[in-house]
């Protein structure tokens, strides 16, 4: 599986005005973090993650870097 890599949760806070989302700063070992937007409820700091980067494939999906407006 290629650009699936483990990250840490360095962060992870609630977005005001929405009732299940959360902004986590992941730490996913490569010289840097990055953010991500989940509705996961186990979710929170210090947690290990799967994190697929850009250019993963699951299933039949790539996965794209968006943003959240």
């Amino acid at each position: 599986m290629e650009n699936i890599v483990v990250g840490l949760v360095v962060t992870c806070d609630a977005i005001s005005g929405k009732d299940k989302l959360k902004r986590c700063e992941i730490d996913i070992g490569q010289g840097g973090t990055i953010m991500v937007v989940t509705n996961a409820p186990n979710v929170r700091e210090s947690s290990r993650v799967a994190v697929a980067l850009p250019g993963a494939e699951i299933g039949d999906e790539v996965i794209k870097a968006g943003n959240v407006g």
